[in-house]
C-alpha cells in the first residue's frame, strides 16, 4: 500500500491525543502543522482512528481501513452510474 502523508497522520494523532486526554478547548489543542481547526466530526472519526490503531501506531490498520471506505465508496457510485444508465 502506498505510505499515508506521515506529516498529516502525525499531526492529527497529536491533536486527537490531546483530545483523548482531555482537552475540549479547540484553541489549546495543536498538532505539528498548527491548530486543530476541523470540525467535531473529525475530531470523533479520527478518535475513532486513534484508538482502532492503538494510539495512531499502527499505521497499516489505518490504511486498511481508509482502503476499504475508498472501495465502498466507489461501489456506491458506480451502483449510481449504473442505475441512471450512464456509460
Amino acid at each position: 500500500m502506498a505510505p499515508i502523508s506521515p506529516v498529516h497522520w502525525k499531526a492529527y494523532m497529536e491533536q486527537i491525543g490531546q483530545y483523548a486526554s482531555g482537552e475540549r478547548d479547540y484553541t489549546q489543542i495543536k498538532g505539528g502543522t498548527g491548530p486543530l481547526v476541523y470540525p467535531a466530526a473529525h475530531v470523533w472519526i479520527y478518535y475513532a482512528l486513534w484508538w482502532i490503531t492503538d494510539h495512531g501506531r499502527d499505521i497499516l490498520v489505518a490504511q486498511r481501513i481508509f482502503g476499504v471506505l475508498y472501495l465502498g465508496t466507489l461501489g456506491v457510485v458506480l451502483a449510481c452510474y449504473r442505475r441512471a444508465k450512464v456509460g
